[in-house]
């Protein structure tokens, strides 16, 4: 058994290992974790979380079951402590991978999740006023050419029977424009989990991962027979090569099927994360940095 979460993940072993050491789930893990992390008071991740340019809590997260490959997904999510359950909620419960806004409010209030009736009852049609008379977008824009560094709560997993699983949450950019949706809710782009193969999830500027697929790319490179080092580095080169758009630093975390594990940077500062094995304590590791 295997526990790996990013550098927000630090409060997320309390919850998550009594679980895996009792012979619980994986997926059962991983939202305890998540959910730990969620108001543990970050300021990337959950109602703490640096809101929208509007002064607005867009939540998004996701979850991806490797036995069975489904995901469940929300973005966007006003009114919710927990993206996270609403996430597992969408997979388990409907034919659909993602659900987005008001529809995933929606959802949340109908599984007892929603913590803020506003979201669904409130004039969430009302972007606000403009800035000085500029348009929101310029506002955003300005915000996001300040952008120095963002993480999310990613939390990998194997448990005692073999399952792997990938979850995330995150507030998403801070000062990012109404709507704007990041990597952490793409199943591919965020998160990846396969049974026999490994996981992975991403956190930074999400629109990178997006365009390149790093999740699921680095899981695929593992499924073609490189050590999950290698397909890290892989993964990390492809995002090197990336010109225009909004750039900056990204952290792919990713494990294998039999414990391995490996965690790289690019263009951002040097992170740590924490890791957790069958009979070990969490121990603090910090990221390679290419």
């Amino acid at each position: 058994m295997i526990l790996l979460a990013s550098s927000e993940g630090e409060s997320a072993f309390p919850a998550a290992v009594p679980i895996l050491e009792a012979g619980g789930s994986i997926v059962d893990a991983l939202e305890a974790a998540i959910r730990a992390v969620e108001v543990a008071g970050s300021l990337s991740v959950g109602m703490s979380g640096e809101p929208n340019v509007l002064g607005r809590h867009e939540l998004d997260g996701g979850i991806m079951d490797g036995r069975t490959l489904k995901s469940g997904a929300v973005a966007a999510l006003q009114g919710c402590r927990h993206p996270i359950s609403v996430a597992r909620k969408v997979m388990e419960m409907l034919p659909h991978e993602l659900l987005v806004g008001r529809g995933a409010a929606l959802f949340a209030k109908e599984t007892g999740l929603l913590d803020d009736l506003d979201a669904l009852t409130g004039d969430v049609g009302n972007l606000g006023p403009h800035f000085g008379g500029a348009p929101i977008w310029k506002k955003a824009t300005e915000a996001l050419r300040r952008y120095e560094n963002h993480d999310t709560a990613v939390v990998l997993g194997v448990d005692r029977s073999g399952t792997i699983a990938a979850g995330t949450s995150t507030s998403g950019l801070a000062g990012k424009y109404p709507g704007r949706v990041g990597d952490s809710p793409i199943v591919g782009a965020g998160f990846y989990a396969m049974n026999g193969v490994g996981a992975c999830a991403c956190t930074g500027v999400g629109e990178m991962t997006i365009r390149r697929s790093t999740a699921r790319m680095t899981v695929e490179h593992m499924k073609n027979g490189v050590s999950v080092e290698e397909a890290v580095r892989k993964s990390l080169a492809e995002l090197t090569d990336l010109e225009g758009g909004l750039l900056g630093g990204v952290t792919v975390h990713a494990i294998d099927a039999g414990g391995g594990h490996f965690v790289g940077a690019v263009r951002g500062k040097p992170r740590t994360y924490y890791l957790w094995s069958d009979g070990a304590p969490v121990r603090t590791l910090a990221a390679a940095v290419d």
